[in-house]
């Protein structure tokens, strides 16, 4: 059986920073925001001295780690935890195993791009010895769920977990019988949010739904009433923004910047479709982390699609609730992952206004095409009289 190095050091690092901090990321729902991505930082940067103590390369270290398949890395969690932390008690020891066995699926989601669809290698201008790089690829909270468990609908079984959304865990599933059939599972954990799928929210997904329009992540169907509420969506394999960003960074502005405008004008026009219907339709989290991407390699060419529109009014008042808690650096976190919801937000949502208006799409869209033009998401909008 293999043990993964990498795991390892990461095990040892939670340890570092406190094993009962793993249990207060139960109660953490919000991506990127407040507790959770404090504690990420800090076993970031026990981490990286982990790694260093090991001596094993670090883009080694970790391309290992994101090929490990989910049963592989469960094996590896659980001998890891026995080795490093044997006295621990039973919830404990299954905590720290169920943060750890995430590695693959979250070292994978932040390297896939359109130049590594399969997310196992790592950039050549990474720097591994920076904390906020290590901290883009650890898990942000313990699953709610795990692969090989039953999905919703029936003959539909959890294979991986994509990610924390807004309001819980987005889950890649796989059809029983059809096994070219996927779907994304967005679970609806965080109780402050559940009634409003039943409210004004449900609603407008809703709508979206019948009206299957292009560029917005279609909706195949959804358990509003569940014990724990649930939205099915396609499944949209190649990454964000974010990832599309990567792709073109090293180019020359003259090749780059063209690129950039048109995927800055195919965003805005997806997001005017909405606001031009007779009742508009507004986000409200408009992020790079999501506007999910689909590669199209025969043709060299993408498509974009707008992930959580109808509930993006409710994962941005969590979001930027958690903000008055973050400091400084998983503020830069939030920033490096394309989802720090503060930095997009109008002023008049940050004011606390529950009003939805276009202008706080068209706010969001002037700092996505900033920061596009920059060629960087770890940056804020430009202030003083250039902003005016």
């Amino acid at each position: 059986m293999r043990i993964f190095p990498f795991m390892k050091c990461v095990a040892r690092a939670v340890l570092h920073e406190g094993i009962e901090k793993l249990g207060k990321l139960a109660a953490e729902f919000v991506p990127f925001g407040g507790y959770a991505l404090e504690f990420v930082a800090g076993v970031a940067k026990q981490t990286i001295e982990e790694v260093r103590r090991d001596g094993t390369p670090a883009r080694q270290m970790i391309e290992v780690q994101a090929a490990a398949s989910d049963a592989e890395a469960r094996a590896s969690a659980e001998a890891v935890v026995a080795e490093v932390a044997p006295r621990l008690p039973a919830l404990e020891k299954q905590q720290l195993t169920d943060y750890i066995a995430q590695l693959p699926i979250t070292l994978r989601a932040c390297l896939k791009r359109p130049d590594d669809p399969t997310g196992t290698t790592v950039p050549a201008d990474w720097d591994l010895h920076d904390p906020l790089t290590l901290a883009n690829g650890l898990p942000t909270g313990l699953p709610r769920f795990h692969p090989g468990d039953d999905a919703p609908e029936a003959d539909w079984k959890l294979v991986r977990l994509l990610g924390r959304g807004g309001m819980g865990e987005v889950w890649l599933a796989q059809h029983g019988t059809y096994a070219d059939f996927q779907a994304a599972f967005k679970f609806c954990l965080d109780p402050q949010s559940r009634g409003s799928l039943l409210g004004h929210e449900g609603r407008v997904v809703a709508r979206l739904k019948a009206l299957a329009l292009p560029g917005v992540v279609h909706m195949q169907s959804a358990g509003p009433n569940a014990v724990i509420p649930w939205l099915k969506y396609d499944y949209i394999p190649d990454g964000d923004l974010t990832a599309l960003l990567h792709r073109w960074k090293d180019e020359p502005a003259s090749t780059r910047t063209p690129k950039v405008l048109d995927a800055w004008l195919r965003l805005i026009d997806i997001v005017a479709s909405l606001h031009d219907l007779d009742d508009p339709i507004i986000h409200r989290d408009l992020k790079p982390a999501n506007v999910l991407v689909r590669w199209h390699a025969r043709r060299n060419d993408y498509s974009l699609y707008v992930a959580d529109f109808g509930i993006g009014t409710v994962a941005a008042k969590r979001s930027l609730e958690a903000a008055t808690r973050q400091p400084s650096m998983t503020h830069s976190l939030g920033l490096l992952r394309g989802a720090c919801t503060p930095i997009y937000a109008s002023p008049q949502q940050k004011a606390g206004n529950p009003t939805a208006d276009p202008s706080d799409d068209v706010f969001s869209l002037g700092v996505i095409g900033y920061q596009l033009l920059l060629g960087r998401f770890d940056c804020e909008r430009p202030s003083g009289k250039r902003w005016k």
